[in-house]
């Protein structure tokens, strides 16, 4: 059975509840593909924050055995590149069909939260009702804006796995019944099966079944971002994975705005007007997490990708305290090459 210091816990709850700790939020807003803006939530208070990050931690080792095998999201040692490419090799030859859950955080109230985090901690800690439901309560809270998780709490991708547990269960019964696969990152629903027995009108009765099982769990499908790969290289949470030669990297779009963020961040760096880390204005900031998060993405695919051919991998994740360029290579048009160079030191 699961270890969670229950007094631990407590102390930490009840110093939010005294006033002591600060779940107040402030936002940001970045640039989302489509053109729109995402309003990220987060607590200014480095202390309140920490120490919701740490309860966070806890938990989620302690009730990461509840959690369905099919969500492989915000799991330690399951990184997304790492769960996409096991889902794409389950079935070889084989059509993927992409979903996402519209608001996934926001569709989540305070209350549902909180029920499923009380079954949860009475189910796998063996918790008393009472204490748990209290608990549970405070935690949910803690994690919620006007009644609804929002995206940025340290809490909220663990509450909303725990919630999204009923849907699993419905998804992979109805994927079992059928004969294919399916994954859950997130907010992103991946089903994989073989062609022998499919068309692409037998995909989409299978999809509009999905749907449906969805509605019923209290969620809905942004059937905007559904999308049917049948042939060729299968795009599985943004890695590109080729079922002939077993290949995979990171998909062509995850590239493309790699290269726009970086040319951007590279004309300020020519003209002299990129601050240094922690005095850059609000837009540089951006820009730059920005870069170093596709730098990441990109590097953890590579390092898989490596690793997987037998060759030697690159450094493990890296703390990335300052970017510049780095003139390196002339191209055969007589332009300078610029690689980004991240330093580590």
């Amino acid at each position: 059975m699961p270890h969670l210091d229950t007094d631990e816990l407590m102390s930490v709850t009840n110093a939010f509840q005294m006033g002591l700790l600060t779940a107040e939020t402030a936002t940001f807003e970045i640039l989302k593909r489509n053109g729109k803006k995402r309003t990220i939530r987060f607590i200014p208070d480095e202390e309140s924050r920490v120490a919701l990050g740490s309860l966070s931690c806890a938990l989620s080792m302690a009730l990461d055995g509840i959690r369905s095998d099919s969500d492989i999201g915000f799991r330690k040692g399951i990184g997304y590149q790492e769960g996409s490419r096991r889902s794409a090799e389950r079935c070889s030859n084989a059509w993927v069909l992409s979903l996402d859950l519209s608001n996934y955080f926001p569709s989540i109230s305070e209350g549902r939260a909180a029920r499923w985090l009380a079954s949860a901690l009475v189910q796998e800690c063996n918790w008393d009702a009472s204490l748990a439901s209290t608990v549970a309560s405070t935690v949910a809270k803690l994690s919620s804006y006007d009644g609804r998780l929002y995206q940025g709490s340290p809490l909220s991708p663990l509450l909303s796995a725990l919630v999204t547990r009923g849907l699993d269960g419905d998804l992979r019964e109805l994927a079992t019944r059928f004969g294919v696969t399916y994954t859950r990152y997130a907010d992103d629903l991946t089903f994989t099966g073989p062609k022998q027995g499919w068309n692409r009108a037998a995909v989409w009765d299978f999809c509009r079944e999905v749907m449906s099982l969805t509605g019923l769990n209290g969620f809905e499908v942004n059937t905007d971002k559904t999308h049917l790969n049948w042939f060729g290289r299968k795009v599985i949470l943004g890695v590109s994975f080729s079922h002939k030669s077993g290949d995979f990297r990171p998909a062509r779009p995850t590239r493309r705005a790699h290269r726009a963020l970086a040319h951007a961040l590279k004309k300020l760096v020519s003209t002299g007007t990129l601050a240094p880390m922690g005095e850059q204005p609000e837009e540089q900031w951006k820009l730059t997490a920005m870069v170093l998060g596709h730098q990441a993405n990109i590097a953890a695919v590579s390092r898989q990708r490596l690793e997987r051919k037998g060759r030697r991998a690159l450094p493990p994740k890296l703390w990335f305290p300052t970017v510049w360029f780095r003139r390196n290579a002339v191209m055969s048009n007589g332009k300078s090459r610029c690689h980004l160079v991240i330093s580590h030191s």
